[in-house]
């Protein structure tokens, strides 16, 4: 799950937060319009790549599967709820102790779109631990195995959980 946008109460609402918006709002455009070639200028923002030819795969692999969307997922990226998380996240009641909860972050993730809110989620979790996936933005299912291989140990961290509190540690 990649977690973001619930902001600080002294982050949202600022004009640096109406600045980030204004910034969403033509990315959500780009969606709304089916833009394929305007999201693929995106992939960086979400993709870790130590070489040209990856992100040259990842974009290439991104436009075929953006040519197959359906509906739904045009639809999703167009009207994400950005200006609205906030509010209704604060308002979540705290998770109880018998739901485990791994909140894996890219380390090399947005600090304040994806880090902060995935630690203010935990906050709420009773049993929570809060996990970075290596040399990882968002889109690790693309980055390579070493990001796949830590996903996949934290869920077995999760499947593992057997009423007792856990750390997980990508």
């Amino acid at each position: 799950m990649n977690f973001t946008v619930w902001f600080s109460d002294e982050f949202y609402g600022s004009p640096a937060f109406q600045g980030m918006m204004k910034v969403l709002g033509g990315h959500m455009a780009t969606y709304g319009r089916r833009d394929i070639d305007g999201a693929e200028k995106y992939v960086g923002n979400f993709l870790f790549t130590p070489c040209p030819q990856d992100l040259e795969r990842v974009v290439a692999l991104y436009r075929s599967e953006l040519k197959v969307a359906g509906d739904n997922f045009w639809k999703l990226t167009e009207h994400l709820k950005c200006m609205e998380q906030t509010p209704y996240l604060k308002t979540l009641p705290p998770l109880p102790a018998e739901v485990p909860l791994i909140m894996a972050c890219g380390s090399l993730s947005p600090a304040l779109i994806v880090q902060e809110s995935a630690m203010r989620l935990c906050e709420i979790a009773r049993n929570s631990s809060l996990a970075y996936i290596p040399d990882s933005k968002q889109w690790w299912s693309v980055e390579g195995d070493a990001e796949v291989k830590a996903v996949a140990y934290l869920l077995g961290e999760v499947l593992s959980f057997n009423g007792k509190h856990f750390d997980a540690k990508a």
